[in-house]
């Protein structure tokens, strides 16, 4: 999912301290990480380093002028810097990898109507990884996973 940035409040702070303990929030307006994130679903954003973000965890990031909630599959560090490698987890191919300026935080939670996510939860988290792994062997589990839905379905 992105968003101009026009569409959302800036996320502010720029002292240290306060870029780890911030918190904004934004409306998701597309459907990439769908079924995780819905359209309309509020994702509470704690600021968050890309070397404090773990494998599975949502990840807000700026590319292109526009803001993207999207899942990190894999972390790397190069030349001392660290690198994610992230995925809408309803498109068919992971994100080009972020830099450690494009990430803003981290989804700690999602407001669906009355009902509030803490994705911090200890089985929220171990599902995070799952669906981390998920997302990287998609090309694998995909194409058999629509044949069936479509047999189902007749």
């Amino acid at each position: 999912m992105h968003h101009r940035l026009t569409e959302v409040p800036e996320l502010l702070g720029t002292s240290h301290s306060a870029y780890e303990t911030a918190v904004e929030s934004f409306r998701a307006l597309g459907g990439s990480m769908w079924p995780w994130v819905h359209p309309g679903d509020l994702l509470v954003v704690s600021r968050q380093c890309a070397g404090g973000v773990r494998v599975g965890d949502i990840v807000l990031f700026r590319r292109m002028g526009a803001l993207f909630a999207h899942r990190v599959i894999g972390k790397s560090r190069r030349l001392g810097r660290v690198a994610l490698l992230t995925h809408g987890d309803a498109f068919p191919e992971p994100d080009p990898c972020l830099a450690e300026h494009e990430v803003l935080g981290r989804v700690a939670a999602i407001v669906r109507g009355h009902r509030h996510i803490n994705l911090d939860a200890p089985f929220r988290r171990l599902l995070r990884r799952v669906q981390a792994g998920l997302s990287a062997t998609r090309w694998l589990w995909r194409p058999p996973a629509r044949a069936v839905r479509r047999f189902l379905q007749r």
